[in-house]
């Protein structure tokens, strides 16, 4: 069997997201990526999880895509995740830290930040139990539409 998909992002109205996924499965397409940044985090994690279930129910397979998270991936977005976590964020070798999530930082492999690749010295410091957040791209689908397969989880 031939898979085919497509990403799409960028709309979080229910019933638009619904016809356009009908659109997409009329197609022929059998998979889609929806991306997923930290403004759905904290805003839409109810709406992506219609979004989600809206997809299954189409048949479609779903790929979640963390979308400028920790300014790992993407990056257009401002991050509030790297404001927060400055502890957690990418070390330069000149012993800087720079305003973007480290990918080997544990906080950041729980909450949707991660992607491909590394800091540029591969280093990040260590973080303490105590600050491992609860929040996830699991948490965002919750409300009964989950993801087939999360891009990239390290």
């Amino acid at each position: 069997m031939t898979r085919t998909g497509v990403s799409y992002f960028g709309v979080r109205i229910p019933r638009h997201a619904r016809r356009d996924l009908e659109d997409i499965a009329g197609r022929g397409y059998t998979a889609v990526l929806h991306t997923f940044s930290e403004n759905d985090l904290a805003y839409y994690r109810g709406t992506m999880a219609e979004i989600v279930a809206a997809s299954h129910e189409l048949r479609l397979e779903v790929q979640m895509c963390p979308w400028g998270v920790g300014r790992t991936f993407g990056g257009e977005a401002e991050s509030r995740w790297v404001t927060f976590h400055p502890e957690a964020c990418q070390v330069l070798d000149d012993g800087r830290r720079v305003a973007t999530g480290c990918l080997n930082n544990l906080p950041s492999r729980l909450e949707p930040t991660t992607s491909s690749g590394m800091s540029r010295t591969g280093r990040c410091p260590s973080t303490s139990a105590s600050t491992i957040p609860t929040a996830g791209p699991a948490a965002a689908t919750s409300a009964g539409g989950s993801p087939d397969w999360i891009w990239p989880l390290v």
